[in-house]
């Protein structure tokens, strides 16, 4: 009676415990912001740079994007967690379901492209790996954050919008294994093309309104919100 007394008790310690490990990290609500940077890793600049990327590519309606930014997962797998932020945010069209999100845990030295069902099969689990591994971790490493945001950016604009070209050239490099510190070049290509995109967009999130951890004051229009898609676990994790 004891021993089932005290399994049953160890039983209850470890759900509580486990509970609270899954529970200690919140979501966020999306609450008209496509980037959220919890821990201000990002300078006001740059944040405003990568939110006129997010708010065009919405826009363009091709696929949609946000980017989470927190310090740590507090031991939580970042898969889990990054799931659940993209349930809980809808990314993406309810039909089309091409919704990305982009999760960096910046003590843990972790990073996530969770790519909703739509886009399994443009961005892939390869491509996605590809992405974190030569265009987001060396910038990253340099601390070069926004850098490695807009280059991923970047690349998705180029397998969903434009067919992959400059992208086949990356993945082919990168499987010969040749791409070493001409990575740089790519990165610079990526982010050429989210800048471009902007600028063909207008260049600035002015015009659109969100609150989220940077407060905004642009002139009225419209905000930033999930369209109700849904994520199978398709995409990549790594780190720098």
């Amino acid at each position: 009676m004891k021993q089932n007394t005290v399994r049953k008790c160890s039983f209850l310690l470890l759900y509580v415990l486990f509970s609270i490990n899954c529970f200690a990290l919140d979501i966020p609500s999306l609450a008209g912001d496509p980037l959220h940077d919890r821990i201000g890793l990002l300078q006001h600049d740059q944040a405003e740079q990568v939110r006129a990327v997010l708010f065009e590519i919405d826009e363009r309606k091709n696929f949609q994007a946000a980017v989470l930014i927190i310090r740590t997962l507090d031991g939580l797998d970042i898969e889990t967690y990054a799931r659940e932020v993209f349930e809980a945010w809808r990314l993406g069209d309810a039909q089309k379901n091409n919704g990305i999100l982009i999760l960096i845990a910046l003590e843990d030295r972790s990073m996530r492209i969770e790519v909703g069902y739509g886009l399994e099969s443009i961005v892939t689990d390869t491509r996605a790996g590809i992405i974190i591994r030569n265009l987001m971790a060396p910038p990253f490493k340099e601390e070069k954050y926004s850098d490695g945001i807009l280059a991923a950016l970047g690349a998705i604009v180029d397998l969903v919008e434009e067919g992959g070209e400059v992208f086949a050239q990356l993945e082919e490099k990168d499987n010969s294994g040749e791409l070493g510190i001409g990575a740089m070049i790519f990165i610079i290509c990526f982010i050429l093309l989210v800048t471009r995109l902007t600028r063909l967009g207008g260049g600035s999130s002015g015009g659109r309104s969100y609150s989220g951890s940077r407060s905004y004051s642009g002139g009225g229009g419209r905000g930033f919100s999930g369209g109700g898609g849904r994520s199978g676990g398709g995409g990549a994790s790594g780190g720098w």
